[in-house]
């Protein structure tokens, strides 16, 4: 059996099955990162799953309950605010702010890369190759633009958000400031991307109902749920400080 046959097995499953499976295995790994190897481990996560969400937000699939298609990665995506709070609670918020930068700097660097590839002119056998790499960052430009405002807006409003209900709570009641910062920059991120990607940047514009009911609406509820048990696994974390963590 192939890696085709593999995913095209997958492909029957439900996909809240699916999502289950994505949530888990991005919360096992920034629990791994964090634990053995604390902030660099954290950044290492957030470069690699900005550009994991930015790819997959590129595919949609119908959800039950819901009768439009929503757009993927929405786990990842969330699980990025999560390694946001984990690192503005234990290392303080000029490591947050780095965060937020090493994310960008993660998916403009594998842009350009990924750019500079496409630039060489492909043999006949690794024609189909170069055609499915031209298919994947032929979006990539406006994908990019509207994800750098995206992303620096809803990660700034999260820092900021989560800062100041920490203070103004004693330091108390870290699962509901990670929630409610992360419900609020994700709905931040969801209006401003969706809107610049899909209509204003985008070559062919989609309608704003579809980017309302596809892109916005339905990603911000399933974003929502996915805050609550991110949120609920902050307490947990704190069981998880790496060895030599000394703040």
């Amino acid at each position: 059996m192939n890696i085709i046959d593999v995913i095209s097995l997958l492909n029957q499953m439900p996909t809240l099955y699916i999502l289950g499976v994505e949530v888990i295995f991005c919360l096992a790994l920034i629990s791994i990162c964090f634990r053995y190897t604390g902030l660099l481990g954290l950044y290492i996560y957030i470069s690699i799953a900005t550009i994991a969400a930015n790819m997959a937000v590129l595919k949609t699939s119908l959800f039950p309950g819901y009768d439009s298609d929503i757009a993927l990665g929405t786990g990842i995506f969330t699980s990025i605010f999560l390694c946001n709070d984990i690192i503005n609670e234990y290392y303080g918020k000029k490591s947050a702010i780095k965060a937020i930068l090493v994310g960008f700097f993660a998916y403009l660097a594998f842009l350009l890369m990924m750019f500079i590839i496409v630039a060489y002119s492909p043999v006949s056998t690794s024609f189909e190759s170069h055609k499915a790499l031209l298919h994947i960052l032929n979006p990539a430009p406006a994908i990019f633009l509207a994800s750098v405002v995206a992303y620096m807006c809803s990660q700034y409003l999260d820092l900021f958000l989560y800062r100041a209900i920490k203070n103004f709570t004693k330091n108390r009641f870290i699962a509901f400031r990670s929630f409610v910062s992360t419900a609020i920059g994700s709905f931040c991120d969801n209006v401003i991307f969706s809107l610049l990607a899909w209509y204003v940047f985008a070559p062919e514009p989609l309608q704003l109902s579809k980017i309302w009911w596809t892109y916005i609406w339905g990603i911000y509820l399933m974003r929502l749920a996915l805050s609550l048990l991110n949120a609920a696994y902050m307490p947990i974390i704190n069981h998880l400080k790496p060895k030599n963590y000394d703040q």
